[in-house]
């Protein structure tokens, strides 16, 4: 067996003077993406799909839910599939293309959620031949990727979103606290007291024992 990243990488490979998916009418990927995906009408909350093909270079649809939209696309030009993940607020798709105006992210794709939550499938070995296998091969894997790993999008359970926003946050904060101390250090081995001390002053993270040290030393030296 080999893993699904395996698989993909391979098929995605293949010469340049044959992109495989490309041989794949527009029309037919629409039939192949509705059939295998249709079971989140049929078996889940979502909604019939909406086209969300750009031409015929790109081609997709949105299924929807009340929380969540689930977006298979397949590219014809660079030979790809993946599955995008949409946060709705109340059904509505919010503006933007990743991230919304209040600078929360509210999409991402299912290999990166299946590589946050460290997921790994397995595909067969032999590839199949025809450019219509690749590509159901490809689109079974998502499905199988989505039921195996992902019962909370399947039930329309936005709270991925919550928990990668809340560690964005984090990542950011840190970033922050980091930038902040870097040029207080820096500061206070130029012995500029004052500036040490207003750049202190402004939006100062939590402080060491060292940096309450370093604080007062500042204030009798300013």
């Amino acid at each position: 067996m080999i893993s699904l990243l395996s698989l993909k990488i391979a098929l995605m490979a293949k010469p340049k003077k044959q992109v495989w998916i490309g041989e794949v009418s527009p029309s037919d990927i629409r039939k192949m993406i509705d059939r295998t995906f249709s079971f989140l009408v049929s078996d889940y909350s979502f909604r019939k799909p909406t086209d969300i093909s750009i031409n015929t270079l790109m081609i997709g649809y949105s299924y929807s839910g009340h929380n969540l939209a689930i977006e298979p696309v397949v590219d014809r030009k660079d030979g790809f599939v993946e599955t995008g993940i949409v946060r709705l607020n109340r059904g509505i798709r919010p503006k933007g293309w990743e991230i919304d105006d209040k600078g929360e992210q509210f999409k991402t794709r299912l290999f990166v959620a299946a590589w946050d939550r460290k997921l790994m499938r397995t595909a067969p070995v032999h590839l199949p031949e025809s450019p219509e296998d690749m590509l159901q091969s490809l689109l079974d894997a998502e499905v199988a990727t989505l039921r195996d790993g992902f019962p909370d999008f399947l039930a329309d359970d936005a709270g991925y979103f919550v928990e990668l926003n809340q560690r964005r946050k984090a990542a950011t904060a840190i970033k922050a606290g980091k930038d902040f101390f870097a040029k207080a250090e820096k500061l206070f081995q130029a012995k500029d007291f004052s500036a040490l001390l207003a750049h202190m002053g402004t939006n100062c993270p939590p402080l060491s024992k060292l940096w309450e040290a370093r604080l007062t030393y500042a204030r009798k030296n300013a």
